[in-house]
Formats: structure tokens, C-alpha cells, sequence
């Protein structure tokens, strides 16, 4: 149960400080990411003479993808926790099966 805990308490105090520092980032930098990856894919795809529905579907596909990165729902957070609690609950068990104490036996004579 030590392992666990341990485990559960460096993964939410490491998930507080990601939340934390992304919240803290202002919009600005996620629509320059957003526009810096649009151009690189659009210069890419244009240098490999893809057709120009390729890369506008392309485009819109990856606009899409940043938009949907940007509502996070609270139901998701919670099934991704549900989850991550259950494959730290099964890791803890694993290091602890690894690393338990074997009990000495002694001979008494």
C-alpha cells in the first residue's frame, strides 16, 4: 500500500502541475503553436505536390484536433483518473511483489 500511495501522489501532484502551468499559458502561444504547425504540415505537404484537397482536409483535420484539445469536460478527466488509478493499483502490486521482504525461516533445534 506504501508503493501505491506513493505512486498515486507523485502522479497527481505531477497531472496538478501540468494542469496548473498549461492554465497559466496564455491562449496567444496555443494559437501560435496551432498556426506554427498548420504552416509547417501545409509547407510539407506542398513540397511533396500533394493535391490542394488533400492538403485543405489536412488542414481542417488539424484545426479540429487543436480545437478539441481545448474543451476539457470534467467527465473525461475523471474516467482518465478511474483508469490511471487502476494501472497504478496494478503497478504498485507488481513492485511490491518484486521488492516484498521474503520472511527468514528459522530452525529451531
Amino acid at each position: 500500500s506504501g508503493i501505491f500511495i506513493t505512486f498515486i501522489t507523485a502522479y497527481l501532484s505531477s497531472s496538478f502541475g501540468m494542469l496548473l502551468s498549461f492554465k497559466i499559458i496564455p491562449s496567444q502561444i496555443n494559437f501560435a503553436a496551432k498556426t506554427n504547425f498548420i504552416y509547417a504540415i501545409r509547407t510539407l505537404l506542398e513540397s511533396i505536390k500533394a493535391p490542394q484537397q488533400k492538403i485543405n482536409e489536412t488542414v481542417k483535420s488539424i484545426g479540429e484536433r487543436f480545437d478539441a484539445t481545448d474543451a476539457i469536460n470534467v467527465s473525461s478527466i475523471f474516467t482518465n483518473l478511474i483508469f490511471l488509478v487502476i494501472i497504478l493499483f496494478v503497478a504498485a502490486f507488481l513492485f511490491a511483489g518484486v521488492f516484498k521482504r521474503e520472511s527468514s525461516i528459522s530452525v529451531n533445534e
